[in-house]
């Protein structure tokens, strides 16, 4: 997932970017760059 892609997506979900990357779940997908896994914990721990 590019960076823009993971700032559209935290925008759809009204989630600050520096907010999601607080998560370390959000940090360890984007680092295994796990999109699907990515947008799942967006979605749930939000």
């Amino acid at each position: 997932m590019t960076y823009t892609e993971f700032l559209s997506e935290c925008s759809k979900r009204t989630i600050h970017k520096s907010v999601a990357v607080e998560n370390d779940k959000i940090v360890a997908a984007l680092k295994a760059r796990d999109d699907k896994l990515v947008l799942e914990l967006l979605d749930t721990e939000f």
